[in-house]
């Protein structure tokens, strides 16, 4: 008994990840949402153009697309440093203070 091959599919993760729909991301690419859903299942298989677009429309590279889980720990934490990058000062002083309060908070005794 032969195995089937695995389907190479899209990870759905990186429409969590951007809080993206397929409806969203069809309007993006410029294809119906049918079409769309047979590449990230993959019941359609995905080509270079496929993945330049989808990585275009969710602001990523197309090796991101698939090389990474947009909601693992360390990704995120990713996301956030590449973020952080592009503030001016004035943000910058806003999201520290938000880390800060947040950091509070985790050390705070539980009831």
């Amino acid at each position: 008994m032969s195995k089937k091959p695995k389907k190479e599919r899209v990870p759905p993760e990186w429409l969590t990840a951007r809080g993206m729909t397929q409806d969203a991301l069809s309007i993006a690419t410029g294809w119906n949402r049918g079409y769309l859903s047979s590449i990230m299942t993959g019941e359609r298989r995905y080509n270079a153009d496929h993945l330049n677009s989808i990585a275009k429309a969710l602001g990523i590279t197309p090796a991101e697309v698939l090389s990474i889980n947009p909601l693992s720990p360390k990704s995120i934490k990713q996301q956030v440093i590449e973020n952080v990058d592009r503030l001016n000062e004035e943000q910058l002083e806003t999201v520290m203070g938000l880390i800060e309060t947040l950091a509070k908070q985790n050390r705070a005794p539980k009831p």
